[in-house]
């Protein structure tokens, strides 16, 4: 019936289409960035390939151009003068030590950039360049032999394991050494040497352009691509902080607010109000609110519970400190009675726990009808046979008055209590802890004078 009347709107209602939006927009988020991952790897994998190819193009018109360079400045004077023709071996270890770098061979560098993807014209510019390179080093090559025909030391093997083989004909071996000298030299100085290298240096730089350009034409594709996806994630950030600031809104005035306020109401001890949250604040509102109505039912029957001897339907210890602790405000007489039942363990051990219990009521009602007054509340079980009794605003002869009356009651009902007592005119100055403290040595030299005596025996 209580959740039935309870008002507002449930949290899934309210909450829900905002939390699935903003996972909707964290997925596209997270799918955007992908994309961005995804695309910037790709181009920074096409940087990479186009800087490669570069480098590769670069390498076959460097090598080009650095062996022509290094082996036209030989076969200007290929020989050491006044040695018989020793040729110069410092220029041709420079040479063949270029020569020998496989990498930059004009058939490795064709299968270098077979692992990469460029363009048909830009194959075609390097294919053309590469074969012009293998052309040079025919050229470079027929000029060497011409040159070593002349001279009278005999070449290191190495040096032809890498050098192109190429036989001189019948007319080139009937030449002078001179005239083989100059021959080696226009083979190289010549306008077919002269048009091979600016036709690699030509096609080279043309090939490295069209490469630039395709890599410039796929960066701008992506780019395009990259900016709109940028775009699109700077929106769904946008939204995902505009509709979050929406739902911490509905939150906090909705639901935490209200709870802050029902922590303040319920430190006040009042009533929460069930109208201003969501369908769980003001159920759980009057859930509180219901519980509060039983709790103060409860209330008085725990406080009951806490203050009342369950046996003997006296006030309990708790009670009695309850009692002490209040403050004393006036100068007036007070007598304390502290009282123990005899026997009770024997009782116990000889009959049994109901019978001791018996006992326990009887000297119960011993005591209450000998001393409780009007109020009531001023006789105390303390512990399993120890009572106390708080008798104010009184005087001796009153005192007396109600000894006799227990002394009755203890012949009527057949039990035996040792008890002491102490009094005085002016408790506040006194206090009932001196009180309770005199009266507790009375009660047990009475109980030792009854024990002496063998008065405390149990008459059953």
């Amino acid at each position: 019936m209580e959740k039935n009347k309870t008002k507002g709107m449930r949290a899934i209602v309210a909450f829900l289409p905002h939390i699935i939006f903003i996972l909707f927009l964290y997925s596209f988020m997270i799918v955007a960035t992908i994309f961005l991952n995804k695309h910037n790897y790709s181009m920074a994998q096409k940087n990479q390939e186009t800087s490669e190819c570069i480098v590769i193009v670069n390498d076959l018109q460097a090598q080009s151009s650095k062996l022509s360079s290094i082996y036209i400045n030989f076969a200007y004077q290929p020989t050491i003068s006044g040695t018989n023709n020793r040729l110069k071996e410092d220029l041709l270890n420079a040479y063949f030590s270029e020569l020998s770098d496989i990498s930059k061979n004009p058939n490795m560098i064709l299968e270098r950039m077979k692992s990469h993807s460029i363009s048909d014209t830009a194959n075609n510019y390097l294919n053309k360049a590469a074969e012009n390179a293998k052309r040079l080093l025919t050229i470079q090559s027929h000029s060497f032999h011409l040159i070593n025909s002349v001279s009278y030391i005999e070449i290191p093997e190495k040096y032809f394991m890498i050098l192109e083989k190429y036989d001189l004909t019948a007319d080139e071996l009937a030449y002078t050494d001179e005239e083989k000298l100059d021959a080696a030299l226009n083979l190289v100085l010549g306008q077919d040497y002269s048009s091979l290298q600016n036709s690699i240096s030509v096609n080279s730089k043309l090939c490295a352009n069209e490469i630039t350009t395709a890599a410039s034409a796929f960066q701008n594709e992506y780019s395009q691509k990259l900016s709109f996806a940028r775009t699109a994630l700077w929106i769904s950030i946008l939204l995902v902080v505009i509709s979050s600031i929406i739902f911490f809104i509905m939150l906090f005035n909705k639901l935490i607010f209200p709870i802050s306020n029902f922590a303040k109401q319920i430190n006040d001890n009042q009533k929460l109000d069930t109208k201003r949250g969501l369908y769980e604040a003001n159920y759980l509102a009057e859930s509180y609110n219901n519980l509060l109505i039983r709790h103060e039912e409860y209330n008085q029957m725990l406080k009951d519970v806490a203050e009342m001897d369950a046996l003997t339907k006296l006030p309990n210890r708790y009670s009695l400190n309850e009692y002490l602790s209040k403050e004393i405000t006036d100068n007036k007489s007070s007598c304390v009675f502290v009282l123990d039942i005899n026997n009770l363990k024997y009782v116990n051990d000889t009959f049994g726990h109901t019978k001791g219990d018996e006992l326990i009521k009887n000297a119960s009602i011993c005591i209450r009808d000998a001393f409780q007054t009007k109020e009531g509340k001023n006789c105390f079980r303390i512990g399993g046979d120890e009572f106390v009794v708080i008798l104010d605003n009184i005087s001796q002869l009153d005192i007396d008055k109600h000894l006799k009356i227990f002394l009755d009651k203890e012949q009527e009902l057949n039990v035996s209590i040792a008890y002491g007592y102490s009094y005085t005119t002016n408790v506040k100055e006194y206090g009932y802890e001196k009180l309770i403290q005199e009266a507790d040595k009375k009660m047990y030299k009475n109980k030792n004078e009854m024990y002496k005596h063998n008065d405390v025996a149990y008459i059953n």
